[in-house]
C-alpha cells in the first residue's frame, strides 16, 4: 500500500529552512533516511517531487551542478507525466494523482527553464539540419544514376525524409534524454541513485 510521506518531508523542509549557511546534519540524515524508505515503497507523485525538490536545494547549496540538473530533469519528467496517462504508466514505482503540488515545489520548478524542452529543440534542429544536408547531397546523384525525373526522385526523397524525421523525433529524443540522465546520475547521492533505479524504471 502506498504510504504518504509528505508530513515527514515537510519536517525535513522546516529543518533545512531553519539552517543558517550549510544545512544541518540532522536534516540531511532525515532526508537520507526518507530516501531509503521511499526507494523501497510505491510512492505518490507529489511525495517524489517534494523529495527531489529537497535534494535539489541541497545540491544547489553544495554547488553540485550536475546533480542539480539531474534533479530538475527528473522533476520535469514527472510533472509532464502527471498530465499524460501514457507517460505516467511508464513509471511503475510512482502513483500519479491529481493532488496539487506543494507551493515550495512549484516555486523551485519555476526557477529553472524546461531542460527537457531545451534538449528537444536542440535535438530537432540538429536532426533537421542533418536530414536536409543528406537530402540535398543525394538528390542530383540519384537523378543521374536512375535516370528518373527530378520530380519523382524529389518526391521519393521527401517521403524518406519525412519517415526518417518522424521516427528519429519519436524515439531518438527519448534515448538522448536517457543517456543524459545516466551521465548526470553519477553525481548524486547513492541513496537517490537507488531510488531512481527502483521508482523511475520504465
Amino acid at each position: 500500500m502506498t504510504q504518504p510521506y509528505m508530513g515527514a518531508l515537510k519536517q525535513v523542509e522546516r529543518l533545512m529552512q531553519d539552517s543558517l549557511g550549510v544545512y544541518s546534519q540532522n536534516s540531511m540524515n532525515q532526508l537520507h533516511d526518507l530516501c531509503v524508505q521511499m526507494s523501497q515503497d510505491t510512492i505518490y507523485d507529489v511525495d517524489y517531487l517534494k523529495l527531489m525538490e529537497l535534494y535539489g536545494r541541497k545540491y544547489r547549496k553544495e554547488k553540485n551542478e550536475d546533480a542539480l540538473r539531474y534533479v530538475v530533469m527528473r522533476m520535469q519528467q514527472v510533472t509532464l507525466a502527471r498530465k499524460n496517462p501514457k507517460s505516467a504508466a511508464k513509471y511503475k514505482g510512482i502513483v500519479f494523482t491529481d493532488k496539487p503540488l506543494d507551493s515550495f515545489t512549484k516555486a523551485f520548478l519555476q526557477e529553472f527553464p524546461s531542460l527537457l524542452h531545451t534538449y528537444e529543440e536542440r535535438y530537432k534542429v540538429r536532426i533537421l539540419q542533418m536530414a536536409t544536408f543528406v537530402f540535398v547531397i543525394l538528390l542530383i546523384p540519384l537523378v543521374l544514376l536512375f535516370h528518373l525525373s527530378f520530380l519523382i526522385i524529389w518526391l521519393l526523397l521527401l517521403l524518406l525524409f519525412g519517415i526518417f524525421v518522424y521516427y528519429t523525433f519519436k524515439y531518438g529524443y527519448e534515448s538522448i534524454v536517457k543517456d543524459q540522465i545516466q551521465d548526470l546520475i553519477q553525481s548524486v547521492d547513492p541513496t537517490l541513485k537507488k531510488l531512481d533505479q527502483m521508482q523511475m524504471s520504465q
